[in-house]
């Protein structure tokens, strides 16, 4: 995907809005067409429409993938702490125990919204 567009590098408003609104509409494209889901149901919301899903179809299945699309950032698949795919049993018993990681070490945006992969349990 190309650069997201540098405010400095254009002449005036008009073309850096212009240029802005077409990187976005790639971007759009790129990672939010409702085919990037199917075979894939939502397993939780962790806040901030971040989200991870469990892969029921497809050679993923039974692997869930973090999704950081609300970032700008693509779907990830995660994986434990030993660096092994994440599977929904894994996933399902080991929700606080562990840190998840994905798939590689990319810098992610920082956010607030309480540690990554926890999902609130009774009791």
């Amino acid at each position: 995907m190309a650069d997201f567009p540098n405010e400095d590098e254009f002449d005036d408003e008009d073309s850096y809005e212009a240029a802005y609104e077409a990187w976005q509409e790639r971007e759009y494209q790129l990672l939010w067409p409702e085919e990037r889901t199917f075979g894939a149901i939502c397993l939780c919301h962790l806040g901030c429409a971040l989200r991870q899903w469990l892969i029921v179809s497809g050679p993923e299945a039974g692997r869930v993938w973090d999704d950081h699309r609300a970032d700008g950032v693509d779907m990830d698949p995660l994986y434990d702490a030993q660096g092994r795919p994440m599977g929904f049993a894994d996933w399902y018993l080991g929700q606080g125990s562990a840190p998840l990681t994905t798939s590689d070490a990319r810098p992610r945006p920082p956010r607030d919204h309480g540690v990554r992969g926890s999902v609130d349990r009774p009791g």
